[in-house]
C-alpha cells in the first residue's frame, strides 16, 4: 500500500478510516500489478485484459461440456464507479484483479443439421459486484443498548463487501457446413480465450476440438520462467500458415509480440507449399511487407523451400532473409534401419578400365541401384595412358545397364591430347546427353614466354647482361622484361639475357639510347620485337617532356629524377583593388627562365603573396616571386582610389612579361563603377563592383594566378576592395 491511515486512542473511528485503509490496499495492489505486468496491450478491437489459469479442458469421464479452471483477470477499470461507502465515486483508474476461485462447467451443445459443425467461444470479462447483503446494527441514540436495524431502524438489507470477479461466459457461433464454420467475434468488453468446435451427431468433446485463440493474452511466460523461455527463443520461432493457393502470402502467429520494431529477428518454417515468387509476411494479421535477401535481392522461387526454417530481421520497412535451413537430403530413420539416399546425391568413385580414348567404368563405388540420370556425378581414375584426342566416357547402372556418351569439358569444347593425363583423377557430370569434365588432378599447364612479365637485374654499362625470372630460351617477338640497371649508360645499350646473343635496346620509336637514359635502381619495361629490346616505360628520356611541377606556397623545389632541363615560369602576386568607386589592383610580372638541373641540388623558392583589400582604403601590392637565383618577378600595385594600380615589373629571368594595370573606375551618372584587376599572363583580374543607382559594394577577387583584385564601391558600410591573386610557379622539366 501507498498510504495507511492514522488513528488515536480514544479517538472515535470514522467510517472512512476502515473504507480508505480498503481502498489503499486496492491501489498499492492494482499500481504493483501494473507495474510487473505493465498495462494490458489492445489486442483485439472490442477488449484489453491479462488473464492468468482459465484452463479449458474436456470433463472426465467425457461429454458435451468443458471444465474452465481457475484463474484471474487483470483490466484496466475505474477505482469506483459507483459510492463507495462513505468515500463516493472515484473515476481514476487503475488495474484491477478479478477472481475465478473455482472451476466451471460450461455445455456445448452441437447442431441439429446433419453434415453441419459449430463454434462456441469461451470469453472473461472483470466485474466489480457488490455482495454479502444483510440488515446492519445502527447506533441506537435513544437507547444505546439496543442498536437500530438498518438505517433508520428501516430493516433495509446493506452490501458489506465489494467483490472483484472474473466472469467466464460461454458464446455460440453460427452452425454452418462443416468446414466453413467460424468463430463468433467476442461480446464489447469481454476478452476470447478458446475455442470449442462440435459437430452434428457429436456426443463427447476431447481436447483436439478445444483451441486457444490466436493472441489470447495469457500471461505467460511466468516471472520464474523468463529465464528458461529466452534461452529457448520460443517468442522468436513461428511456423509459417501460407496456403497452395498463396503461398507467397506467408503469416504467423506470435501471441507474444505487438509491435514489430527493427532489429527484430525470427525463426521462421515455411509451410507445405514453396515459394514461387519474392514472398511478403504479416505478423498477427498485421499488413504485409516484402522478404528480400539480405543484399537486397528479391527472392527466386523455390529459394525458400518447404518445411525449410529460415531467419529474418526487420530493417523498419521490410524483411531481410539470411540464411535458409533446408531439409537433409538424408532421411531420418528409425534405429536399426539404413537410410534412403538417392543414387543422384552421391559421389560414385570408379577406376577407368578402358581405352586411351574411350573410358569405362564397368563398376562404381557406392553402387547405381537406379539408372544413370542427369545430374549423377563420377569420380574417375584414369588408366595408365593419357588420352590421345577426344573421348568417350561410359558407366553403369544396375537398372538401366550403361551409358556411352561423347565426354566433353563443362563448356562444351571436345578433349585435347593430354587433357586427361594417365592415372589422374576426373570429376565428370552427366547432363542427360553427354558427359561433362568438370576437372582433372595431375594436368601439366604451361604457358608461352608471352604470358610472363620476366625479371632481370642488369650489369655493365652498355653492354648488358641479365639471367631472368622465369627464364625464357629465344628471343621471340613479346616477351616483356622488367630490367633493374645497376649503371647509367654513356651511349647506345646490347642487352643479352640467359647467354643469348646481346640485342639492341631502342626506343619505342627505333632510336637507340643516349647517355644517361638508364639510371641506377630505375627499373624498365621492355617488350622484344624483330629482334631488338623496345623500351616501353621507365628510363631517362632523352629529349622531350618529362614531367611539370606547379607551386602556389613557397617550399624548395627538387628535380624529378632523370630531368635534365627546365622552363621555369615565375609569376608575382596580383595587387588589390581600391574602395570609394576604387581603381582594379595591378598584376604580378611573369619571367621565363631556360634552366639546367644537371647536378642541381634543392631550390627554394618564394610565392609572392595577394596583395590584400583594404576596408575604406587603397588596395595593398602584390608580393615578389623568386625561384632561386634563376628567376624573380615583381608584384602588382593596389588600386588609389578610383586610379588602378599598376601592374608589377620582371626582375630577373631570361623573358620579361610586365603585369598588366589594373583599371580606373569611371564615374556614371546613374552608377559607379569599381575598376577590373589587371590581368597577368596567366589570365584576366577580378571584376569591379558594377550596380545601378549608386549602391554599395565589394570588389571580386583576382581569377587567374598573379592578377588584380577588383575596385569596390563604399556608398554605405564599409566595404573593401578584392584582393589580388597570389602568384605562382611553374616548371616544365625535360
Amino acid at each position: 500500500m501507498v498510504d495507511r491511515t492514522i488513528t488515536y486512542t480514544q479517538a472515535v473511528p470514522r467510517s472512512q478510516d476502515f473504507l480508505q485503509t480498503q481502498k489503499d490496499f486496492l491501489l498499492g495492489l492494482g499500481y504493483l500489478s501494473q507495474a510487473i505486468l505493465g498495462q494490458p496491450q489492445q489486442i483485439f478491437s472490442n477488449t484489453i485484459a491479462w488473464v492468468d489459469g482459465l484452463a479449458c479442458n474436456p470433463v472426465s469421464p467425457t461429454s458435451l461440456n468443458v471444465t474452465i479452471g481457475s484463474g484471474s483477470i487483470y483490466e484496466m477499470e475505474e477505482i469506483d464507479a459507483t459510492s463507495y461507502g462513505v468515500l463516493g465515486v472515484d473515476t481514476g483508474t487503475v488495474l484491477k484483479q478479478g477472481l475465478l476461485p473455482s472451476q466451471i462447467t460450461l455445455a456445448c451443445t452441437p447442431p441439429t443439421t446433419s453434415g453441419y459443425s459449430q463454434y462456441y467461444l469461451v470469453e472473461a470479462i472483470y466485474n466489480d459486484v457488490d455482495g454479502g447483503p444483510t440488515v446492519l446494527p445502527y447506533y441506537n441514540a435513544a437507547n444505546p443498548l439496543i442498536p437500530l436495524g438498518g438505517p433508520g431502524n428501516s430493516g433495509q438489507q446493506q452490501y458489506t463487501v465489494r467483490q472483484g470477479i472474473c466472469v467466464v461466459a460461454l458464446k455460440a457461433g453460427v452452425a454452418a457446413p462443416t468446414g466453413t464454420q467460424t468463430i463468433p467475434p467476442a461480446d464489447a468488453g469481454y476478452t476470447p480465450l478458446w475455442s470449442v468446435l462440435v459437430s452434428n451427431g457429436q456426443t463427447q468433446i476431447t481436447s483436439t476440438n478445444i483451441a486457444v485463440i490466436p493472441n489470447a493474452p495469457f500471461i505467460s511466460p511466468k516471472l520464474t520462467q523468463i529465464p528458461p523461455a529466452i534461452q529457448a527463443q520460443k517468442d522468436n520461432f513461428a511456423i509459417d500458415l501460407s496456403t497452395a493457393a498463396a503461398p507467397n502470402a506467408m503469416s504467423i502467429i506470435l501471441p507474444s509480440w505487438t509491435n514489430v520494431v527493427p532489429g527484430l529477428t525470427l525463426r521462421i518454417q515455411k509451410s507445405l507449399y514453396k515459394n514461387t515468387a519474392s514472398p511478403t509476411l504479416s505478423i498477427n494479421g498485421g499488413p504485409p511487407l516484402g522478404v528480400a535477401w539480405a543484399d537486397g535481392n528479391a527472392l527466386q522461387p523455390g529459394d525458400w523451400p518447404l518445411n525449410a526454417v529460415g531467419q529474418i530481421t526487420f530493417t523498419g520497412t521490410s524483411w531481410e532473409l539470411y540464411t535458409i535451413a533446408g531439409p537433409s537430403i538424408f532421411a531420418r530413420v528409425a534405429p536399426g534401419t539404413a537410410p534412403v539416399v538417392s543414387d543422384a546425391s552421391l559421389l560414385h568413385y570408379g577406376i577407368d578400365t578402358g581405352t586411351a580414348n574411350a573410358a569405362l567404368c564397368a563398376s562404381v563405388a557406392p553402387t547405381i541401384g537406379s539408372s544413370i540420370t542427369v545430374g549423377m556425378t563420377f569420380e574417375v581414375q584414369k588408366i595408365s595412358q593419357a588420352n590421345s584426342g577426344t573421348m568417350t566416357f561410359s558407366a553403369s547402372a544396375t537398372i538401366g545397364g550403361a551409358v556411352l556418351a561423347p565426354l566433353y569439358w563443362a563448356d562444351g569444347n571436345a578433349l585435347q591430347a593430354g587433357d586427361w593425363p594417365a592415372g589422374a583423377l576426373a570429376i565428370i557430370v552427366f547432363d542427360g546427353t553427354y558427359y561433362r569434365l568438370l576437372s582433372v588432378t595431375n594436368r601439366p599447364v604451361t604457358f608461352p614466354q608471352g604470358a610472363y612479365v620476366h625479371y632481370g637485374i642488369a650489369s655493365g654499362i652498355n653492354t648488358l647482361t641479365a639471367t631472368t625470372t622465369p627464364l625464357f630460351s629465344s628471343m621471340a617477338d613479346g616477351i616483356f622484361l622488367e630490367l633493374n640497371p645497376t649503371q647509367a649508360n654513356t651511349g647506345p645499350v646490347n642487352l643479352s639475357c640467359n647467354g643469348l646473343s646481346p640485342a639492341a635496346v631502342q626506343t619505342i620509336t627505333g632510336n637507340n639510347l643516349s647517355s644517361g637514359q638508364f639510371q641506377p635502381a630505375q627499373p624498365v619495361l621492355l617488350m622484344s620485337l624483330g629482334g631488338v629490346w623496345k623500351v616501353l616505360t621507365g628510363g631517362v628520356s632523352a629529349a622531350g617532356f618529362t614531367n611539370i611541377q606547379v607551386f602556389t606556397s613557397s617550399g624548395t623545389y627538387t628535380p624529378t629524377a632523370g630531368a635534365q632541363k627546365a622552363l621555369v615560369f615565375v609569376t608575382g602576386g596580383g595587387g588589390a583593388g581600391a574602395v570609394a568607386t576604387g581603381g582594379g589592383g595591378g598584376a604580378g610580372a611573369t619571367t621565363i627562365s631556360a634552366v639546367s638541373l644537371g647536378g642541381l641540388g634543392p631550390i627554394p623558392y618564394t610565392i609572392g603573396a595577394g596583395g590584400a583589400g583594404a576596408v575604406m582604403g587603397n588596395g595593398g601590392p602584390g608580393g615578389t616571386t623568386s625561384f632561386g637565383s634563376y628567376a624573380s618577378s615583381g608584384g602588382g600595385n593596389g588600386g588609389t582610389g578610383n586610379i588602378g594600380g599598376g601592374g608589377g615589373q620582371p626582375i630577373l629571368g631570361t623573358l620579361y612579361c610586365p603585369g598588366g594595370d589594373g583599371g580606373g573606375a569611371p564615374e556614371q551618372t546613374t552608377a559607379l563603377v569599381g575598376g577590373v584587376g589587371g590581368s597577368s599572363f596567366w589570365g584576366g583580374g577580378g571584376m569591379g563592383w558594377v550596380k545601378g543607382s549608386f549602391s554599395n559594394g565589394a570588389g571580386n577577387p583576382g581569377q587567374a594566378y598573379g592578377s588584380g583584385g577588383g575596385g569596390a564601391q563604399a556608398l554605405g558600410p564599409p566595404v573593401a576592395g578584392g584582393n589580388g591573386r597570389p602568384g605562382v610557379i611553374m616548371v616544365l622539366e625535360f
